[in-house]
């Protein structure tokens, strides 16, 4: 299954790397802020939740679709994944 694919075969809202804007008040632990989708999953009742990277941050957070507005715009690949490859075993320990 490719980044694009989903087990249920709908599209998704957002694309990765579209640029969102959290809104405010919408997330109990998100400040309104912009980020770029990286991840996505659909719930069970096909309620979509997106992972997006802050910008000036680290890690990603989740949020609703819901909570998120979109900007229209998209950044690269390049942006996020450096192409180095890290490997992990079944227990998440770094090899």
């Amino acid at each position: 299954m490719s980044d694009d694919e989903s087990c249920d075969e709908r599209p998704f809202s957002l694309d990765f790397f579209e640029v969102v804007v959290v809104r405010p008040g919408a997330a109990d632990n998100l400040l309104a802020a912009r980020g770029a989708v990286l991840g996505r999953t659909r719930d069970d009742d096909g309620t979509e939740f997106y992972a997006a990277q802050l910008d000036g941050s680290i890690t990603t957070s989740m949020a609703a679709l819901s909570d998120l507005e979109t900007t229209g715009e998209r950044r690269r690949r390049e942006d996020f994944y450096d192409g180095a490859c890290s490997s992990v075993s079944r227990l998440g320990e770094r090899l």
